[in-house]
C-alpha cells in the first residue's frame, strides 16, 4: 500500500470518529476555538477520457490565537487527471501582529496597487499559484503605509504550460523582493512600487527590475485613478534583446443615486510579467478576458442607470475598443447591453445582447464576429424550492464558417440542505489544435457535452456533491487568468468537512 493511501485511511479514520460525535459533543471543542476556517476533503474521480481514476486528499489547517495566527495545507490534490502527485505539505504560513506592524512568514500573497506590477495570489480555480516563500513586512505609520517582501517560488514545467507561470524545475526557484509605499495626502492618494524579479525563463534567468507609481483622487461622487509601470528587462547573455516594457492605467468613476459611470483607459507595451495581471478592459465573462499586455492599448465606458422612476429596472451600457500598438490587426471592439429586470414575487430576468466585431477569438473565428443572447431567470418552483435558470446562445461567423453553441443550465434548490442541477452544451465549431506544450489536452469540439450533479449540505459543517457526464474543456479565464482546461468525462464525488 502506498504511503499517501495509507495517510488517506487514517485520515478517513479520524473524520469518521469526529463526523460521529453530537454537534453539542464538540461546539466548544480546541477545534472551534482556535482552527475556524479548516476543512478537510475528499475527491474520488473516474475519468473515462483519461483512463484514470484517482483519490485526492486534503487538510487545511487555520490556527489563530490572539495576534498570532497560522495555516498549513497538507494534499496529494492534482488540478489534471495525468499529475503524479505524493501526498506532502504544499502550504504553510504564519502571520504575526505587533501594534501596527504584521510579519508574515512562509506562503504569502502580495498585490501591489492594481496588480500589474506584482499580483503574487493563488487562483486555484484557473491553476494559478504565484504565491511567494518568505518573509513579508507590512507597517502603518503616521506618514505612510509600507510593504516589505522577499520570497521564492518553484514550480514545473507542466504548472507553466497550464497557469502561465514562467518557472521550471530544472532553473531553480525564482527569487523576488521588493517594497510599496503609500501615503495618504486626503483627498488625495499617491503610492510607489518596486520589485526586483529574478525568474527563470525554461532554460533560462531573467531579471526584472520593475518600478510604479500611482495616484488616486477621491472627489466625492468622482474618483480618479491612475498608475504607470516601467519594466526594466536586464540584458543577459542567452537573451541580449530584451525590450523594456511600460503599462499604463487611467480611470474614472462617477457614481449618484441611480447612476453610475465608469471610463478606463489602458496602454501596455512589452509589459507581461508572470506575478503580475495586467488589468482588462475586457469582459470576465468573454472565453479570452485576458489583456494583451504585450501590445494593447485603448478604452472602455461603462453606464448603469436605474433611476428611481424604473422602480428597480437596470440597464447597462458597455463599449469597449482596444487595438494593438504595433500589431494594428489586433483589433477588440464590444457593444453590450443588459436589462435586468426588478425581484418581484421571488421573479428575477436579466437580459442581455453582446456583439464584438473584429475580436480574433482564441478557437479561431479569425477576424469573425460574435452575437450572443445571454438570458437568466429566478423564482418559485411549482414542485417546492427555487431554481435558477439560465441560458447563452452565440453565433460566430465569417466568410468560411458558421458556428452556433448553445449552452442551457438549470439549478434547482429542492430544500436548504439539497440543490440539483443539469447543464447541456453544444458546438459546431471546429476549433483550432492545441498550443504546444497543451499536450494531450484538447476541447473535443464540435460537439456536445451534458452532466448532471447533486449537491447536499445538511448543515455548516458537510457538503457532499456527486457530479457525473461530460463537460467540454478549453481556453478559461478567471480574474484575468487564463488557462487550458482538459475534457472530462465520468464520474466525480467530493466531499467537504468545514471546522
Amino acid at each position: 500500500m502506498h504511503r499517501s493511501q495509507t495517510i488517506a485511511i487514517v485520515f478517513f479514520i479520524f473524520a469518521g470518529i469526529y463526523l460521529a460525535m453530537p454537534v453539542k459533543a464538540h461546539a466548544d471543542s480546541v477545534i472551534d476555538r482556535y482552527f475556524t476556517g479548516s476543512y478537510l476533503r475528499f475527491d474520488l474521480l473516474d475519468d473515462q477520457i483519461t483512463g484514470t481514476r484517482k483519490f485526492d486528499t486534503e487538510l487545511d489547517l487555520r490556527y489563530r490565537q490572539d495576534d498570532f495566527s497560522g495555516f498549513v495545507r497538507a494534499s496529494n490534490y492534482r488540478p489534471f487527471p495525468f499529475q503524479e502527485d505524493g501526498f506532502r505539505i504544499q502550504k504553510r504560513g504564519f502571520n504575526y501582529s505587533l501594534d501596527d506592524w504584521d510579519i508574515s512568514l512562509g506562503d504569502f500573497s502580495v498585490v501591489f496597487a492594481r496588480g500589474t506590477s506584482l499580483n503574487a495570489t493563488e487562483d486555484r480555480g484557473a491553476d494559478r499559484d504565484a504565491q511567494l516563500d518568505g518573509i513579508k513586512v507590512t507597517g502603518n505609520m503616521d506618514w505612510a503605509n509600507v510593504i516589505f517582501f522577499w520570497g521564492q517560488h518553484k514550480s514545473n514545467a507542466l504548472d507553466y504550460f497550464i497557469s502561465g507561470n514562467n518557472t521550471n524545475a530544472r532553473t531553480g526557484s525564482d527569487d523576488l523582493n521588493g517594497f510599496r509605499s503609500e501615503f495618504d495626502f486626503d483627498p488625495v492618494k499617491l503610492g510607489v512600487s518596486y520589485v526586483d524579479a529574478r525568474v527563470a525563463d525554461f532554460f533560462n534567468r531573467e531579471t526584472d527590475l520593475i518600478t510604479e507609481a500611482d495616484i488616486a483622487v477621491d472627489l466625492g461622487n468622482v474618483d480618479l485613478y491612475y498608475e504607470t509601470n516601467w519594466f526594466n528587462r536586464v540584458q543577459t547573455e542567452e537573451n541580449p534583446g530584451r525590450p523594456d516594457g511600460r503599462a499604463q492605467l487611467a480611470e474614472i468613476l462617477y457614481s449618484e443615486s441611480g447612476v453610475s459611470f465608469q471610463g478606463s483607459w489602458v496602454r501596455y507595451t512589452n509589459a507581461h510579467f508572470s506575478y503580475g495581471i495586467a488589468p482588462s478592459l475586457r469582459r470576465y465573462e468573454l472565453d479570452d478576458s485576458a489583456a494583451k499586455s504585450n501590445d494593447e492599448t485603448g478604452y472602455r465606458f461603462d453606464f448603469r442607470l436605474s433611476p428611481e422612476a424604473w422602480e428597480g429596472y437596470t440597464l447597462r451600457l458597455l463599449y469597449a475598443n482596444l487595438q494593438g500598438i504595433e500589431n494594428k490587426d489586433m483589433t477588440f471592439e464590444n457593444y453590450y447591453i443588459e436589462l435586468a429586470t426588478p425581484s418581484q414575487n421571488e421573479w428575477l430576468g436579466i437580459l442581455s445582447y453582446d456583439l464584438i466585431d473584429g475580436f480574433q477569438q482564441y478557437y479561431g473565428a479569425i477576424d469573425g464576429t460574435e452575437r450572443a443572447i445571454r438570458a437568466a431567470l429566478d423564482g418559485p418552483n411549482p414542485l417546492g424550492g427555487n431554481f435558477h435558470l439560465y441560458g447563452r446562445y452565440r453565433t460566430l461567423s465569417n466568410s468560411v464558417n458558421n458556428d452556433d453553441e448553445l449552452e442551457l443550465g438549470l439549478d434547482w434548490h429542492v430544500n436548504s440542505v439539497l440543490t440539483v442541477g443539469l447543464f447541456r452544451e453544444t458546438s459546431s465549431r471546429e476549433d483550432e489544435p492545441p498550443t504546444a506544450g497543451f499536450a494531450g489536452i484538447s476541447s473535443e469540439s464540435p460537439g456536445e457535452w451534458k452532466s448532471f450533479f447533486v449537491n447536499y449540505t445538511p448543515d455548516p459543517w458537510n457538503s457532499f456533491e456527486l457530479k457525473l457526464g461530460s463537460e467540454r474543456g478549453g481556453f478559461k479565464c478567471s480574474g484575468g487568468v487564463c488557462a487550458q482546461y482538459p475534457p472530462f468525462k465520468g464520474v466525480m464525488l467530493t466531499y467537504y468537512r468545514y471546522f
